[in-house]
């Protein structure tokens, strides 16, 4: 009677869905290490000590937090459902303990498939270690169940795609027990009618493909062993695209988390995709968003073949110090040095630190800090702490001992040379050399030939060009500011100052070699002549001289010659 009774095809299929979930119900985790020994010939493998995630049963917008530690690994990848989702570089000869955070499943869930793996794999210079845990989702994906033939539902009126046919419905599921058989329920079953314009009878799955919006949370159809639901759905609002993915979403909710609006499917499809691209990661080549490229490191491509041609040979580029994993293209454009073999590539690409090298601390590696003739140090601090040389620090005039960074910090010169510093750290002040004023130290003025000086009003009294002072009829040397104090015009050149005190002498009518002219008195004096007041004074002295010149001089009288 068992077998008659499960040989009804339907409860043989609801029988086999109810197993499916029972056996999907429990999560799954696997790890597997592809590496039968701890070592090969050529030296010890990578160990990856722990590889954890947590949780291991996803919901749709839940992720996963991946933690794990490895040692004696140069280079650590993390693939979680096929997609890279860390790639770096470790140093030679470290334990690294570190985490990843995953994507969610509405990111990168595709078919029907409840699990998933990630992998974590780690390399070295004598090969490869990996582990994998296999995950699973909350949300349970059944095989679509169709309706027996010759059978229908009460639901038949129901033309819409989005509507199933209904079929008699089970109050519990089937029991495994041959000895109970299984009570069939009233029908039809309690299903809710979608209301006027919320006519999709939909599972949630399918909702979600399109611009849907659930108008009831009472089921309008269920499976006969309960485990998917069907609801109403009313056509949304628009659609969203965030991130390379697109779904149904309000215009306000789409702005507010930074996404783009369209209205229909088709323009939403459309410029999404331009965000989806190509990438190579770990020598294979992947399809995602350009987030997903960053993430690990890679470029984003418009088009597979233009991936598929960057996704050369997968080697070690040596690029500022740092070792990466990248291909000849990838690692010339990080202006690095490719190798394919990873114990070449380490020792090229020695571990970068500090250099303190002539008092100077600078990024370098060991190899290169030697060749500078300086000290290597891993630690900034300690770094830092070593490379604090002393010496003299000038600043605003004055000589204190300092390190080189501490006087840089005050706005002063450092020397390591004493004599060097003193010497230049003179007090500064003002030297008046040659009727220039200029700012210098008592040496340097004193090599100018000048005079120094402290005080700035002090300098720029005394350092006055010396010229000429005009001033009622009197010309004087002195300084400007003196003539100006004085009253007088100041002349730097001696003829225009001489100009100007003849200008300034006081005039008479001079009568000098028997004629009358007027002129001023110092040049009358200086031709031998005399000063008149008046014209007619001068004419008459002079007629008096010309008459007194031509007189014929008197002959003297001879007594008479007594003969």
């Amino acid at each position: 009677m068992w077998k008659q009774y499960l040989k009804t095809p339907h409860l043989l299929k609801v029988a086999s869905v109810v197993f499916m979930c029972l056996v999907l119900a429990a999560v799954i985790v696997s790890a597997s290490a592809i590496s039968t020994a701890g070592a090969t010939a050529n030296g010890p493998l990578p160990q990856i000590k722990s590889f954890t995630a947590e949780p291991l049963t996803l919901k749709d917008n839940e992720s996963a937090l991946y933690k794990f530690e490895v040692s004696g690994a140069t280079n650590l990848e993390l693939i979680e459902a096929g997609s890279p989702l860390k790639l770096t570089s470790v140093a030679p000869d470290t334990t690294v303990k570190g985490s990843a955070r995953g994507m969610t499943p509405n990111q990168f869930r595709t078919g029907n498939s409840n699990e998933f793996n990630s992998i974590l794999r780690v390399k070295n210079g004598n090969g490869s270690v990996e582990k994998t845990l296999t995950l699973s989702y909350a949300t349970v994906r059944q095989p679509k169940i169709e309706q027996p033939g010759g059978q229908t539902g009460s639901a038949e009126n129901k033309t819409t795609s989005h509507v199933p046919k209904w079929l008699a419905q089970f109050s519990s599921p089937v029991s495994l027990n041959p000895s109970k058989a299984s009570s069939f329920s009233s029908w039809p079953p309690p299903f809710a009618e979608c209301p006027s314009g919320c006519n999709k009878c939909l599972r949630p799955e399918e909702a979600s493909a399109g611009s849907n919006v659930k108008c009831l949370e009472q089921p309008c159809y269920y499976s006969p062993d309960k485990q998917q639901n069907w609801y109403c759905y009313k056509p949304g609002e628009g659609w969203c695209c965030r991130d390379g993915k697109y779904t149904p979403e309000s215009k306000a909710q789409c702005g507010k988390e930074g996404g783009n609006w369209y209205a229909t499917e088709t323009e939403v499809i459309k410029a999404c995709q331009a965000t989806m691209g190509w990438f190579c990661s770990g020598g294979k080549v992947y399809q995602g968003t350009a987030a997903q490229a960053a993430n690990v490191g890679a470029t984003l491509y418009a088009t597979a073949d233009e991936a598929t041609k960057a996704c050369q040979q997968q080697g070690y580029c040596c690029a500022n110090g740092r070792l990466i994993t990248a291909t000849p293209t990838s690692c010339k454009e990080y202006g690095g040095s490719f190798y394919t073999d990873a114990n070449l590539a380490a020792q090229a690409c020695q571990q970068q630190g500090y250099c303190c090298a002539n008092g100077r601390l600078i990024t370098a590696t060991p190899t290169s800090c030697k060749e500078y003739g300086g000290s290597f140090y891993t630690d900034a601090n300690l770094a830092a702490q070593a490379c604090q040389r002393q010496g003299y620090c000038c600043a605003n005039g004055r000589l204190t001992s300092a390190t080189q960074t501490t006087c840089k910090d005050a706005g002063g010169t450092f020397y390591t040379d004493p004599s060097i510093a003193a010497q230049a750290c003179q007090q500064q002040g003002y030297c008046c050399a040659n009727g220039r004023l200029i700012s210098a130290t008592p040496t340097s003025c004193k090599e100018y030939g000048g005079s120094f000086y402290t005080d700035a009003n002090q300098a720029a009294q005394a350092c006055q060009p010396q010229g000429y002072c005009c001033q009622n009829g009197q010309l004087s040397t002195t300084t400007a500011s003196a003539c100006r104090y004085a009253g007088g015009t100041f002349y730097t050149d001696q003829a225009q100052a001489r100009a100007c005190f003849q200008q300034q002498q006081p005039t008479c009518w001079c009568c000098a070699n028997r004629k009358a002219y007027q002129t001023t008195q110092s040049s009358c004096i200086n031709a031998g002549g005399k000063c008149y007041a008046s014209q007619s004074q001068a004419d008459a002295a002079c007629s008096y001289r010309l008459q007194l010149d031509t007189l014929e001089p008197l002959q003297p009288i001879r007594p008479p010659t007594i003969k």
